[in-house]
C-alpha cells in the first residue's frame, strides 16, 4: 500500500470520522486528536487508516487501534447505498458469530462513511484446498442462522428466475453498446460491435433453448428456502490473509439475498484471482448441504448452475470493460486509481479471455 496525506479538500471527511469516533466511544475530548492516512485497495471507495492518538481509549475489538474508515462511492446512476448494507451486512455477520470478517464499529449512511476494524493482512495468491475450503466455511456460518438475517434487503442484481438473469446480463451488454459513442478506445468498441454483442444473444438463444431443454421453467421464482445470503461480488480478490494464519473477507457494499446458483457462478467466473474449476462440484455439493437441499432440488441447483456459466462468463466481460465507461472511470477516480491506456489495454485483454471461455 502506498499511503498519502488527505489534502485540505477533505475537511468535511475528518469532521465526519469525528463524529464517528464521538458516536462509537461517547468521549468527545478524547478523539479530537486522530491521525487519518490515504491508503489503496479501494476499487469503489476512498479507504483510509485510522489512528487516535490517545491509545488508551477503547475502540473496536481488544482497544482495536488502528481503524478503517471508508468512504463510499455515490452517484445518482447509482441509488444502492453501499455504506449501509455493507455495515448491517457485517451487523450481522458478527451478531451470529462470524469472525472472518471486519468488526463494523459506526456507520453513517447519510454521509456514505463507516468505521470499521482495520484487518492486517496480504493478498491472497493462490487458490487451492485451503483457501476454498475457508470460502466454504464462511458461507456455511453465515447462513447457520439465516431466519435471523429476514431483514436484510436482496445482494445487488439479485435473481430468482432464470429471466431475470439473462435480463441482468441483457442491461450490462445494452449500456455497453449504447454508450460506444463515449469510448475513445477504437479497439473496445470494436470488440462490443463485433464480438461481444454477438456472443451475447448466441448465448441468450442458446440458454433459453437449454432451459427448456432441461424442464427448468423460465419464469419460474425460487422459493425462499433455496435462497442464500450471499456476500456479493465473493472471490478471493476480497480476501486478506491474517498474521495469525486465517483468512478474512472483505468488502460487503452488494452483499444480500440472492439465488446460490448466481453466487457459484460469480465465485467460479471472476477473474481477478480465478478459482480452479475443479473445485465447482464440491463447492455446489456444499451449498447444498447448507441450505439443506433434498436430492431433488440439490440436481436443480447444479442444472442452474451449469446453465448459467456461460451467462456469467459474457456478465463478467461486461464488468471488466464497465471499468472503462465514463461511469466506471468516475468510480475509479473517486477511489484514487487512474485508467490510462496500460489499464484499458489490459482490461480489454481480460475481456478477449473471458469471452473465449463461453463456448469452452
Amino acid at each position: 500500500m502506498n499511503p498519502t496525506r488527505p489534502g485540505e479538500h477533505e475537511v468535511e471527511l475528518r469532521e465526519g470520522a469525528r463524529q464517528l469516533l464521538e458516536r462509537l466511544t461517547g468521549e468527545p475530548s478524547v478523539t479530537a486528536e486522530f491521525d487519518l492516512v490515504r491508503v489503496s485497495g479501494g476499487g469503489n471507495n476512498r479507504v483510509y487508516r485510522l489512528e487516535v492518538r490517545d491509545r488508551s481509549t477503547e475502540l473496536g475489538p481488544a482497544g482495536c487501534a488502528p481503524l478503517l474508515l471508508k468512504s463510499y462511492f455515490r452517484d445518482v446512476r447509482d441509488t444502492r447505498n453501499r455504506a449501509e448494507t455493507e455495515h448491517k451486512f457485517l451487523e450481522y455477520a458478527w451478531s451470529v458469530g462470524v469472525r472472518s470478517v471486519p468488526q463494523p464499529l459506526a456507520c453513517d449512511s447519510v454521509a456514505g462513511l463507516a468505521l470499521m476494524e482495520c484487518v492486517d493482512g496480504a493478498r491472497v495468491s493462490h487458490v487451492g484446498d485451503v483457501e476454498v475450503r475457508e470460502s466454504l466455511a464462511f458461507l456455511r456460518a453465515l447462513n447457520r442462522f439465516r431466519e435471523a438475517a429476514a431483514s436484510l434487503a436482496n445482494a445487488a442484481e439479485s435473481c430468482f428466475t432464470l429471466s431475470a438473469h439473462v435480463d441482468v446480463v441483457d442491461a450490462r451488454v445494452n449500456r455497453l453498446a449504447n454508450s460506444s459513442s463515449e469510448w475513445t478506445c477504437p479497439e473496445v468498441m470494436d470488440f462490443l460491435v463485433s464480438r461481444l454483442v454477438p456472443q451475447w444473444i448466441s448465448v441468450r438463444d442458446d440458454f433459453r433453448v437449454h432451459s427448456t431443454e432441461s424442464g427448468i421453467a423460465f419464469e419460474a421464482e425460487l422459493p425462499v428456502f433455496e435462497r442464500i445470503l450471499s456476500p456479493s461480488d465473493f472471490g478471493f480478490h476480497n480476501a486478506l490473509r491474517t498474521p495469525a494464519g486465517p483468512l478474512t473477507f472483505i468488502d460487503f457494499e452488494y452483499a444480500g439475498w440472492d439465488d446460490p446458483a448466481k453466487l457459484v457462478c460469480d465465485f467460479f467466473t471472476q477473474p481477478e484471482l480465478p478459482v480452479p474449476g475443479r473445485y465447482l462440484g464440491s463447492f455446489v455439493d456444499v451449498i447444498n448441504d447448507v441450505l439443506d437441499l433434498d436430492t431433488d432440488r440439490s440436481d436443480s441447483l447444479r442444472s442452474r448452475v451449469d446453465l448459467l456459466l456461460p451467462i456469467y462468463r459474457v456478465k463478467w466481460c461486461c464488468i471488466l470493460l464497465n471499468e472503462l465507461s465514463p461511469a466506471g472511470r468516475a468510480r475509479r477516480e473517486f477511489s484514487g486509481d487512474q485508467v490510462d491506456e496500460e489499464r484499458i489495454h489490459a482490461q480489454l485483454d481480460k475481456a478477449v479471455s473471458m469471452l473465449e471461455t463461453v463456448s469452452s
